[in-house]
């Protein structure tokens, strides 16, 4: 498949059922659900909704999403990965089709998200002035305010949608970090890295409402 779509989801087997059709209609791709600590009703609606021959229903037990996201790259056949949760509102398929084409045209980047990484305020030291010694506070500014247009590169993102290149994860990446369970953050950490590693993390406009 192009693309896999794997939702992370305890007890929301009703608003994953609510998107389904959605994922369904982005030809070419897998659909993996998570289905983590749920109880035994919502698994069960769960395994009746994914009939396709391409649709996969793992279950977990309270392992927390970092984990079980990076089980799930590793079973997953797709060439770009998006990183979804179960309340996610799921606006049709352009969003997908746009983020195909944004790696296509930029191959060395490695991940993509939707959501609020632009975010991230960055400040510039302060300096010296020579003439007379006196500190200056530069401004600080966000990445919003240093994008322009509907994509920019951006220090990290976070979930979800995050979309991974998945040959780059395996050669590159290799894991998101266990260590950050059951806490969030290890979407920030993976960024770093990936920038560490000479690769690149972009945002696009994009940003799902919550079911």
């Amino acid at each position: 498949p192009l693309v896999s779509f794997v939702v992370q989801s305890h007890d929301k087997s009703l608003q994953v059922c609510s998107f389904l059709p959605q994922l369904r209609a982005f030809p070419d791709s897998e659909i993996i659900v998570i289905d983590d600590g749920s109880s035994l009703d919502h698994t069960q609606r769960l395994a009746e909704a994914l009939t396709g021959a391409n649709e996969f229903l793992v279950r977990a037990n309270d392992l927390y999403e970092n984990i079980t996201y990076d089980k799930c790259l590793r079973f997953c056949n797709g060439r770009y990965v998006a990183l979804l949760q179960d309340d996610d509102k799921i606006p049709g398929t352009e969003w997908a089709e746009r983020a195909v084409s944004l790696f296509r045209q930029h191959p060395d980047m490695a991940i993509l998200g939707g959501c609020d990484g632009r975010r991230v305020r960055f400040y510039l030291k302060e300096r010296v002035d020579e003439a007379t010694g006196q500190r200056i506070s530069e401004k600080s500014y966000t990445s919003e305010e240093m994008s322009h247009g509907d994509f920019c590169f951006v220090m990290s993102v976070n979930r979800a949608p995050m979309w991974i290149n998945r040959e780059l994860y395996h050669q590159h990446l290799h894991h998101i970090d266990y260590r950050f369970a059951p806490f969030q953050s290890d979407d920030y950490e993976l960024c770093m890295r990936a920038w560490t590693l000479g690769l690149k993390v972009g945002w696009y406009k994009l940003h799902f409402d919550s079911l």
